[in-house]
């Protein structure tokens, strides 16, 4: 028999942008911008704005 999911049904490790579990990425609470420069594609852990001591 064939199981049909809810979209709604949250999964563990299901949203893509936040990599939280609870909530899909479309759902998401975060806008998955950079909260050092504000930019899309990175977060602050990669951003090459930000310069890191060494």
């Amino acid at each position: 028999p064939k199981f049909a999911i809810s979209p709604n049904t949250p999964r563990s490790g299901s949203c893509y942008r936040c990599h939280e579990e609870g909530h899909w990425t479309i759902n998401c609470p975060k806008n998955g911008a950079c909260y050092h420069c504000g930019m899309v594609g990175h977060f602050v852990k990669d951003c090459p704005g930000v310069r890191t001591k060494k």
